[in-house]
């Protein structure tokens, strides 16, 4: 019987070199492609981006994340596709289907856990 491909499967499997070469710079982060985190402030923010920073992952155009947090864009509505290197407005993400998680639980995922 053929497997049927999960939907983050699927989206690789479509995604051109370069972005599967930038996910592959990331992939110690404990969350799915199709996961984004929700930043409610500035601080939170420079926190999950520390973390991804610190996981290898960049900003799409290659720049540390550490460098600018993005968060001006869309303040309390700011949330991260880490994975991806990008910051969208909160119901982007819901819209295109993906889930949302907290930077709190972000947070707590990545905390003191080897990698």
């Amino acid at each position: 019987m053929k497997r049927i491909a999960t939907k983050e499967e699927f989206i690789f499997k479509t995604l051109d070199s370069a972005v599967k070469d930038h996910l592959a710079t990331c992939s110690r982060l404990k969350i799915w492609l199709t996961i984004g985190v929700w930043c409610r402030t500035r601080e939170l923010a420079n926190e999950v981006l520390e973390i991804a920073h610190n996981l290898g992952c960049t900003w799409s155009d290659g720049q540390y994340f550490t460098d600018d947090n993005h968060w001006r864009a869309y303040e309390e509505c700011s949330c991260y596709l880490l994975s991806l290197g990008e910051v969208h407005h909160i119901s982007q993400i819901k819209e295109i289907g993906y889930h949302v998680i907290s930077a709190e639980e972000f947070i707590e995922l990545h905390k003191n856990k080897k990698i």
